[in-house]
């Protein structure tokens, strides 16, 4: 029985206020950007194998007055992004985090942004193991995360406790983590996380051998989907118009127009090759029961870019978590309408509300 509720009406949340679509670019402009650019520190560190990765971390200057009118840290949350995707993509997400009085640290993926990669070509997603994800994440998680939550406990005088969120791909490199480094942190969200992947026309069984085939062969980095290089042009479709804010999408997009670190538009073989791998050692019994923390799993129902199989497996098979049917979503929720961008974040500070006592963190 999968234990799921359906997203209901918004919820009122202390301090939230939803940025409205029609007015997007001017506020995030205005308010978001300079806002973050006043508490951002960037950091760059080494990952096992040497690899660089871009970092960055925010703790807001003045924390909200909590139930016992104290002033505090309320947590610091850890974002993993997802394929094809940077770390400042989440500047509205961060925005209203810090707001809530959490701190934050964020990073580019491995392939991704402004961390290293391992090809020259900037459209492409390419890596030969997807434990690299995990063993950056930790170094992430390692040389700054625990740190810093070390120093604002110091301050606090109390725990300050590690929550991750994590979106898509960043879902599994999360769940892979949180096999291998249970103790880590407190509580997880996974917003439509990649738990699945399908090849049209094939079994997954089919295109493991395919792909081995491929990568034996035919060399693993060559791009799996036909539309190749990102080339700056777009077409938003008319049917995510009513599940998909198209200015939040676009200010993103634009930043790829600008950016060529943010060009990451493909996977290549070997990415795709890597990812069922991974999937499937996420889905063995013995890694399962590794993972004890509570977890909230969001899923978008009109979600086309991963299948939903694969969430509801998880929620099953794993007796912490949870799962919250977002209706009328499609896959990037910080990307939702206003509607969607209105119900889903309460849930979300509600759900680290509720797990923010703390035991000690360790790596």
């Amino acid at each position: 029985m999968v234990k799921q509720s359906v997203l209901g009406e918004a919820k009122v949340c202390l301090g939230f206020n939803p940025i409205d679509d029609r007015d997007f670019e001017r506020t995030m402009q205005n308010e978001v950007e300079p806002f973050l650019d006043a508490l951002r520190k960037t950091h760059r560190i080494r990952a096992k194998g040497g690899r660089e990765i871009y970092c960055e971390t925010f703790v807001p200057e003045i924390f909200p007055a909590g139930a016992d009118g104290k002033k505090e840290c309320r947590g610091l949350i850890v974002i993993f992004h997802g394929f094809c995707e940077f770390c400042s993509k989440f500047d509205e997400f961060s925005y209203y985090v810090l707001k809530q009085g959490y701190a934050l640290c964020r990073f580019d993926q491995f392939g991704h942004g402004f961390s290293g990669r391992e090809t020259q070509n900037s459209s492409k997603v390419h890596i030969r193991s997807f434990q690299t994800y995990v063993d950056c994440a930790r170094a992430v998680v390692e040389q700054i995360a625990c740190p810093l939550a070390a120093d604002l406990s110091k301050t606090a005088h109390k725990k300050v406790p590690l929550f991750l969120f994590a979106h898509s791909m960043g879902g599994a490199v999360a769940a892979l983590f949180l096999q291998q480094y249970p103790d880590v942190f407190k509580a997880a969200v996974l917003a439509s996380p990649m738990l699945e992947l399908n090849i049209p026309g094939m079994s997954n069984t089919t295109a493991r051998l395919m792909l081995s085939f491929i990568r034996l062969f035919a060399g693993g980095e060559r791009f799996f989907r036909k539309d190749g290089d990102f080339t700056g042009n777009y077409v938003f479709a008319d049917y995510k118009k009513p599940i998909c804010s198209e200015r939040r999408f676009f200010y993103h997009f634009n930043k790829r127009k600008t950016e060529v670190r943010y060009q990451t538009w493909n996977g290549t073989y070997a990415w795709l090759d890597e990812s069922l791998k991974a999937i499937r050692r996420i889905f063995k019994k013995e890694n399962l029961q590794k993972i004890t923390l509570p977890i909230l799993v969001f899923q978008a129902e009109k979600d086309d870019t991963v299948p939903l199989g694969g969430q509801k497996r998880f929620v099953e098979l794993v007796p912490s978590a949870r799962m919250i049917v977002c209706k009328g979503a499609n896959h990037e929720l910080y990307n939702g309408t206003n509607e969607t961008v209105a119900r889903w974040y309460p849930e979300l500070f509600d759900f680290f509300g509720q797990n923010g006592t703390v035991n000690e963190h360790t790596l």
